[in-house]
């Protein structure tokens, strides 16, 4: 039976939440292209659900209901702080969808039966629409560390118009991105996992992305054309270059839309539930 919700895990006064919006609409949309009405909520439902942000569960007073699929969205090695007991035990005892088929292997490894649904396009994704003047060279968003801020100061030091953002999710996060010309991904975890859930909105909306590569290179191989990938000391010139070229943007943000646009959500989930037992 498939999932009738996607609950997204919100402890009290924690905006990151947020962050899981943009892929929980893309499975409500999926499933109602399959038939099924799967509402997101916010608070623990009954029943069938699709559990994002499992890893925020020790966080919350409510547990899974027995039969949800937890969806593993983080970058999963051990090291990482979600390569605990606590989390793993966690997803030992329900079923694990996942995004990305290097986790989905790691965690078969150590006997997790985790199932790969990749993450994919629905229409409703498509919202952002770009200013006619654009007055941000280069957007980032996510928690900065070391190597983000370094790499960050470079741009500016380069003489480009730079914003970072933190803790801002939906209209307003999409405000910044409608007035950027490039909208920059870059690794946080030594794993370096290809940020695809991030990504994909960006190319559902038809932005230009330049993305450090890291060492998943399948999953990178899958959006070439698409994403300028660069390694970490490339940055500065592939964004200077990209800043100097409008139609090589646009045909990355083109080739981007049609790229998603190719992968629907709807037939990810389709072959997920197929594979999961019970589902």
């Amino acid at each position: 039976m498939p999932p009738a919700s996607i609950w997204i895990v919100t402890p009290p006064d924690y905006v990151h939440s947020g962050a899981f919006e943009e892929f929980a609409l893309a499975l409500s949309e999926g499933l109602r292209e399959l038939g099924v009405a799967a509402p997101i909520v916010h608070r623990r439902p009954e029943g069938e659900t699709i559990v994002l942000g499992a890893n925020l569960l020790p966080s919350v007073p409510d547990r899974p209901p027995r039969r949800a699929i937890l969806f593993n969205l983080e970058q999963l090695s051990p090291g990482s702080p979600w390569w605990s007991e606590r989390y793993l035990d966690l997803l030992r005892r329900h079923r694990v969808w996942d995004y990305s088929a290097r986790n989905v292997a790691l965690l078969r490894s150590i006997g997790i039966a985790a199932t790969l649904c990749e993450v994919g396009h629905a229409d409703a994704l498509r919202r952002i629409v770009p200013r006619e003047t654009r007055d941000i060279d280069v957007l980032f968003y996510g928690s900065v560390n070391e190597r983000r801020r370094a790499a960050l100061l470079a741009l500016e030091d380069a003489g480009l118009r730079v914003v970072a953002l933190f803790g801002v999710y939906g209209a307003a996060r999409d405000d910044y991105i409608a007035r950027s010309r490039i909208v920059l991904n870059l690794h946080y975890y030594e794993g370096r996992l290809f940020e695809v859930v991030r990504v994909s909105y960006l190319l559902a909306n038809g932005c230009c992305v330049v993305s450090e590569t890291g060492d998943d290179p399948e999953a990178e191989r899958a959006y070439a054309g698409a994403v300028a990938f660069t390694s970490y000391d490339g940055i500065v010139p592939t964004c200077l270059e990209l800043l100097r070229d409008d139609a090589r943007r646009r045909e990355l943000g083109a080739n981007g839309l049609a790229l998603m646009q190719s992968r629907r959500q709807a037939d990810a989930l389709r072959a997920a539930i197929a594979q999961t037992p019970g589902a």
